[in-house]
């Protein structure tokens, strides 16, 4: 991800730079076209965690319905021995 944000940001640069200006003001456009670094940092942790997120609620109810289904047989293996004489 690290690699990523520099690579994206090294290229406004680059634009910035063929467009005429020197490196230190095209490397300060570049920032300034980055926006805030808030809402980098909330778009990125949104687009990396949000799809792990989601997978282990999806993981968690799959479990929890095994869980409850296996002890639902067990339940009712249980009362049917227990009717027997």
């Amino acid at each position: 991800m690290r690699a990523e944000l520099h690579a994206n940001l090294y290229q406004t640069m680059l634009d910035a730079h063929l467009d005429g200006l020197v490196e230190a003001d095209a490397w300060a456009a570049a920032l300034r076209a980055q926006g805030s670094p808030w809402w980098l940092a909330l778009n990125l942790a949104r687009v990396y965690t949000l799809g792990a997120a989601l997978r282990l609620l999806l993981v968690g109810l799959a479990l929890g319905g095994v869980a409850y289904a296996v002890g639902a047989e067990t339940h009712a293996t249980s009362s049917a021995q227990e009717l027997r004489p």
